[in-house]
């Protein structure tokens, strides 16, 4: 006859067992972290998803004290929530910050070929004379810049080599940094030079014959 504590305790162990079978309750800042790591992450990128793992857990939807907590401000850590994708956390990472609409030569090419056409006939004249000429033949105004910039990008020089030469040794003439320039912080060690000086001693060779 089967005993009252033997059913009892066959119901625990099978309800234990089912406990055993039963998936684990899915922890969504664990899992994030573990796509983080697959996909890795900057350690920027890991540390905005630091503050949205908080703001669902700890802060419990509280901004202001993820915000405390993290030591940032409400706009940066709203400007990161709201681009955050729980299915794509590369959201996080940092943006391009080059402008999209760059600005654009304002020179027509209708401007270029007339230019190039006036620097050929006057090679030896300046950007001033040319603007003048530009501006008596065509009856339009044209700045000195788009000239410059058509002379440069078409290389109309009366001696190209000596121009080129000329270019580099003023890109070597440049002005260079001078101690003189050193501004002095108010406390001591900021600037330290040492002189050293190797001295070699050379082993002195015994006489053999003042031995023996």
């Amino acid at each position: 006859m089967v005993s009252l504590n033997y059913l009892i305790n066959m119901v625990y162990e099978n309800y234990r067992a089912c406990l055993r079978r039963l998936p684990a309750p899915f922890d969504k800042k664990e899992h994030w972290r573990r796509v983080a790591k697959t996909l890795k992450l900057s350690k920027s990128a890991y540390q905005r998803l630091e503050w949205i793992i908080f703001y669902e857990t700890k802060g419990k939807g509280n901004a202001k004290a993820t915000c405390r907590h993290f030591l940032i401000s409400r706009k940066t850590f709203y400007k990161w929530f709201n681009l955050f994708d729980s299915s794509n956390l590369r959201t996080l990472e940092n943006r391009d910050k080059a402008p999209k609409n760059t600005r654009q030569k304002e020179i027509t090419p209708q401007e270029e070929s007339r230019i190039v056409s006036l620097r050929k006939q006057y090679l030896v004249w300046g950007k001033l004379k040319l603007q003048r000429l530009y501006q008596n033949i065509y009856q339009e105004k044209i700045s000195s810049w788009k000239i410059q910039y058509t002379i440069q990008k078409y290389k109309l020089y009366p001696h190209p080599v000596k121009n080129e030469e000329l270019q580099r040794k003023r890109k070597r003439n440049q002005a260079k940094k001078r101690i003189t320039e050193l501004k002095r912080q108010p406390f001591p060690g900021f600037l330290i030079a040492l002189d050293v000086i190797t001295i070699w001693q050379v082993p002195r060779i015994l006489d053999t014959q003042c031995i023996l």
